[in-house]
């Protein structure tokens, strides 16, 4: 049975991973922000030992960038993501100076923000990166990952498009007002949403500790991006509720300040060119069977 070392363990993407990961013969082995905090004060790296009986790293870390934004919070979204990165990675380097074993796979996540808030067109993972707050702090928390290939680890990078499960994340918080009966779009519903369904980012994470021909930067996304005021119309839908309202997106800008721009006014047509050129077949590649999916009770 592998051993996987993941961190992040505690929050909605990590805690299903667990679930998914244990029911496939995978022992997982959490390591929260307060142990790292605790390593970090006493000037120590995770233990060397304890490494080398570990056959993967899963680094989901992070400060949540769903939240009102300031100069305090910015600095914790960045700081949050470097520091547990960095940790691990210097981890690493001391286990391997010391002739020991380490870990073969290093999967590191990231976001589709690397991508900018609205760049034009189709973004596979050739695309450049962006240049506002959230594309800065994916090509930092990247590149600190990239670290491990120098330690002759597989690195895979997975750029997370929005993730779609009941059990957390943006979709229950998006479907509410449906239920409420006064769901509908934010800004003129016309920029894309690159999401993708929970158990198909779940098989990907596993393919990824598995497959050795995994390495490097992947869209994690479905392979149909929608504009938003589809999303909204199949969410509708799906939920029986009508499509009433729309937030105007200055409206947005006053309730959520900067982070409105960057996450629900973006505008990312997201690919997952890589996943799909290495034979990975979607369980739900589009949205109709996604949220079909997630809300049967709804049909």
């Amino acid at each position: 049975m592998k051993q996987i070392l993941v961190t992040g363990s505690s929050g909605f993407i990590g805690k299903e991973l667990f679930r998914f990961l244990n029911k496939n013969q995978f022992k997982l082995t959490p390591l929260s922000h307060q142990d790292i905090f605790a390593y970090q004060n006493r000037n120590e790296v995770f233990p060397a030992k304890e490494l080398s009986d570990i056959s993967g790293i899963i680094n989901l870390a992070g400060v949540s960038i769903s939240q009102r934004w300031n100069e305090k919070t910015k600095a914790r979204i960045l700081e949050s993501r470097l520091n547990t990165t960095r940790f691990l990675v210097d981890s690493l380097q001391c286990a391997k100076e010391l002739q020991l074993p380490i870990p073969s796979v290093f999967i590191n996540a990231s976001g589709i923000g690397y991508y900018g808030i609205s760049p034009a067109g189709v973004q596979t993972e050739a695309s450049p990166p962006g240049t506002d707050f959230l594309a800065s702090v994916c090509q930092q928390w990247e590149q600190a990952a990239l670290h491990a290939e120098r330690l002759g680890i597989r690195t895979v990078i997975g750029r997370f498009g929005v993730v779609l499960g009941t059990s957390g994340g943006a979709l229950p918080r998006m479907a509410l007002p449906f239920h409420w009966g006064v769901g509908g779009t934010i800004g003129d519903g016309t920029q894309h949403l690159s999401w993708i369904h929970l158990q198909d980012l779940l098989q990907i994470l596993q393919l990824a500790l598995t497959s050795s021909s995994l390495q490097g930067a992947y869209n994690f996304t479905s392979p149909t991006p929608v504009p938003m005021r589809q999303f909204a119309a199949s969410l509708g839908k799906q939920l029986k509720k009508p499509v009433l309202t729309r937030i105007p997106a200055s409206a947005a800008k006053i309730l959520f300040g900067e982070m409105a721009e960057a996450i629900l006014l973006a505008d990312q047509q997201v690919l997952p060119q890589r996943l799909l050129e290495s034979g990975f077949q979607f369980q739900f590649p589009d949205l109709a069977s996604a949220l079909a999916d997630l809300y049967p009770a709804e049909e």
